[in-house]
């Protein structure tokens, strides 16, 4: 009887322990940022953490590049800015450099599926300009 009852004290004192206790989250050690091409021409841009040196990237359509830029530390949401430029006038001739400074989102990891997400996609008329749109 005593084998038996402690037994079942156990088992009940697991399983109330089990309902109460909240799952462990990781700490967030990445800022998140990812771009979309919805145009139906590849994409040169270039992007940088802080004043770090200008990386190329050539995206095709329906081509996607995410961009992480480590935590001091984890937990610290202190992290080089990211920053993103490129040319969006399409015409022959034409150069309108813009530089930008993309929403990030905070996540564990580097993962696509959680990062703020932008889209390159056409602008103005007869599509001779190209913009780049947060994803609602």
């Amino acid at each position: 009887m005593f084998k038996k009852t402690t037994y079942l004290a156990a088992v009940a004192v697991l399983a109330l322990s089990s309902l109460g206790a909240n799952k462990a989250e990781a700490a967030d050690t990445v800022a998140l940022t990812r771009i979309v091409n919805t145009s139906s021409m590849t994409i040169g841009f270039e992007y940088r953490f802080g004043n770090g040196p200008w990386q190329s990237v050539r995206l095709n359509p329906g081509g996607d590049w995410l961009m992480w830029a480590n935590f001091t530390y984890p937990g610290s949401y202190s992290h080089d800015t990211i920053q993103i430029r490129f040319d969006n006038d399409l015409r022959p001739g034409y150069d309108n450099y813009q530089t930008f400074l993309p929403m990030v989102r905070y996540a564990p990891y580097a993962n696509a599926n959680l990062a703020q997400t932008y889209y390159f996609t056409y602008s103005g008329p007869n599509r001779q300009f190209l913009g780049m749109f947060p994803a609602p």
